[in-house]
């Protein structure tokens, strides 16, 4: 072979590694799950490790998450959105009506029996 054509060769398996290299993984959505609460209110929660995604009606909301020692937290200029177990404290901006939330229980499909 040339020179020419190993230069050629090598910056061609350069590119392509380059080309081909594994992308970053995204991380799997929580399911989202329904809040409800008082009065027969109820809203869709998807938490993440760095936001939660709120739905009321058509009203989307996304709520950064904060340090807290205590619970879930997320708040920013939307409202504020606390999960601790069943207990969820939920106040979007505006709207402070929402009392004694509980997030639904999840039950794990059971397989058929052989």
């Amino acid at each position: 072979m040339r020179p020419r054509a190993l230069y050629s060769l090598a910056g061609t398996a350069a590119l392509l590694t380059g080309a081909i290299a594994p992308l970053a993984v995204a991380q799997p959505l929580a399911p989202t799950e329904r809040i409800t609460c008082a009065g027969g209110r109820q809203f869709l929660l998807r938490p993440g490790a760095d936001s939660a995604q709120v739905q009321i009606g058509t009203r989307q909301l996304t709520l950064p998450r904060k340090p807290s020692t205590l619970s879930e937290r997320y708040a920013g200029n939307e409202g504020t959105l606390m999960l601790d177990g069943e207990f969820v404290a939920f106040v979007p901006k505006g709207d402070a009506g929402w009392r004694d939330c509980r997030r639904s229980k999840i039950i794990a499909a059971s397989s058929p029996k052989a």
